[in-house]
């Protein structure tokens, strides 16, 4: 089937815009101006983008100069890009579909016809994760690795020293924390030696107060979110997806690879890499003064993730409303909960010494990081929200943990995590068998082939792991429990990733599930 190009299409698109406008009047003009501005700012890119951005690089790294213009000349063969993206879009129809099986065996029969494609490995490692299989995704990364070293001439590990990190690195905010790990391994010394450069928009980043706490420790260049795309589109081989981080000795996935860096820094007894200044920790706590926190009141800030997602990337969601008890348990100890998020959350009721942040007027990115930084401890589940306070060293609960066929560690924290029971079984899913099976390994509700139930944490899952923070916090005691270990031998011995500890209360309410 034939299918218009990119130009094409915005081309048209732009046209339809102005057609609208022109037959609807001033308020389709208004309407439209968003969408149309963002048009231009799309033909601009197409015309300039890759020049404007060029000359920004060039100030920070002259030597690109010459990887770039050495790239330029090996050219693409535009039949088999229009082959490739049909290709593509095939795939994607498949796996919204969740059709994995078929949309793999394409993928497979796909890296045989175009062997040269990096947007086939990409996208292969995409479904690989979306189906569960750990090994598959893996291996698919370091196949992409290599092949990006082969055609951007880098086989050997000396022709192109210049790593680039696009958009999808500060989009999302747990990406955004996975910078802090990028500048840790460097400063371990295992990260590969390539100089990094970062490319932004400040108009597209979660959390933009956040991403300027990291700035000073990093090469960076303020672009155009449409001048990066197009200048990723051209020289893919130059960027560096979020997924891999490339060591000195191996490729490594982005959980490990936090983990290795987050081991590390704790080995080393380091401080946080980023700390709030003394004005900004004024501001919050006139904040906190105007919620009715005085200055000896503490507090515990909770994001819980909740969504209309996709299937494909609902496993992580979890039901505020079985939050309530826990929320009580630290309003009775003397505590304030914060609960942070989007407005786009189911609104709290009201509670005694609970703040709902997400609905609240000074909902604002420096406050998040201020709420981020400063919480007795942070109550989370498998989201940025909880990656970002684990960024300050903030002890976290990772509740409702679902895919813990890959994780990572950090400071005076552990994961409590959902079970699963196959449809007409009894018994839920011991560890073991869990990681055996795709469900932990990714965040969908679905799978081919296997029927299965989801099994949030209970209420009493939730109090007692606040209990057990509270305990910890006390005692400034986070060795690990016999069953805590003997639960990290089963995960690494079916070759799960990371080495976030599970919840001791929860493993000792569930103990079939590392005895099953």
């Amino acid at each position: 089937m034939r299918r218009l190009n990119g130009s094409q299409m915005s081309s048209n698109r732009f046209k339809r815009q102005i057609f609208q406008i022109r037959h609807g009047g001033i308020r389709a003009f208004i309407q439209k101006f968003h969408v149309v501005r963002e048009l231009i700012a799309k033909f601009d890119s197409r015309l300039f983008g890759q020049y404007r951005l060029r000359r920004k690089l060039l100030r920070v790294e002259p030597e690109l100069a010459s990887v770039v213009d050495r790239l330029s000349k090996t050219g693409t063969d535009t039949t088999e890009d229009n082959q490739v993206e049909a290709l593509i879009h095939e795939v994607r129809e498949l796996r919204d579909q969740n059709k994995l099986f078929s949309a793999s065996r394409l993928l497979n029969k796909a890296q045989v016809d175009y062997p040269n494609s990096l947007k086939v490995l990409k996208n292969k490692a995409q479904v690989e994760f979306v189906h569960g299989n750990w090994q598959g995704f893996c291996s698919t990364l370091v196949a992409a690795n290599e092949l990006s070293d082969l055609l951007s001439g880098n086989a050997n590990g000396s022709a192109t020293r210049i790593r680039l990190m696009g958009n999808d690195w500060t989009g999302p905010l747990g990406h955004i924390i996975h910078l802090a790990s990028i500048i840790k391994l460097e400063r371990l010394g295992v990260l590969s030696n390539e100089k990094r450069i970062l490319l932004y928009d400040p108009k597209y980043v979660a959390n933009n107060f956040l991403l300027k706490l990291f700035l000073p420790l990093l090469n960076s260049v303020k672009a155009s979110r449409f001048d990066i795309e197009s200048f990723t589109n051209s020289y893919p081989t130059l960027f560096d997806d979020v997924t891999t981080f490339r060591l000195k000795d191996r490729v490594l996935d982005q959980w490990s690879a936090v983990d290795a860096a987050n081991v590390g820094w704790i080995g080393r007894n380091e401080n946080p890499l980023v700390n709030l200044s003394l004005e900004h920790l004024e501001r919050g706590a006139r904040v906190l003064k105007k919620w009715g926190l005085s200055e000896s009141d503490w507090f515990v800030a909770m994001h819980i993730r909740e969504g209309e997602h996709r299937d494909q990337a609902r496993l992580p969601n979890a039901n505020i409303d079985s939050y309530f008890p826990m929320i009580r348990e630290i309003v009775e100890r003397g505590g304030h909960v914060i609960r942070m998020g989007s407005p786009l959350m189911t609104p709290l009721p009201p509670m005694k010494s609970v703040v709902d942040y997400a609905h609240a007027t000074e909902r604002v990115d420096w406050m998040d990081a201020y709420l981020w930084a400063t919480a007795k401890f942070f109550v989370g589940t498998q989201s940025g929200g909880s990656e970002a306070a684990m960024c300050f060293d903030t002890p976290t609960i990772r509740s409702n943990f679902s895919s813990y066929g890959h994780c990572f560690n950090s400071k005076s924290s552990f994961m409590v995590p959902k079970r699963y029971r196959l449809l007409g079984s009894e018994e839920s899913l011991s560890l073991r068998a869990a990681l055996q099976s795709p469900i932990p390994h990714c965040e969908s509700v679905v799978h081919e082939g296997i029927k299965f139930e989801v099994i949030d944490n209970s209420e009493e899952d939730l109090v007692q792991a606040a209990q057990e923070m509270f305990s910890r916090l006390e005692l400034n005691d986070w060795k690990l429990t016999d069953r805590q270990m003997k639960a990290q031998a089963i995960r690494l011995s079916v070759g799960a990733v990371g080495s976030l500890p599970i919840s001791d209360s929860f493993l000792q309410s569930h103990d079939s599930f590392i005895d099953g």
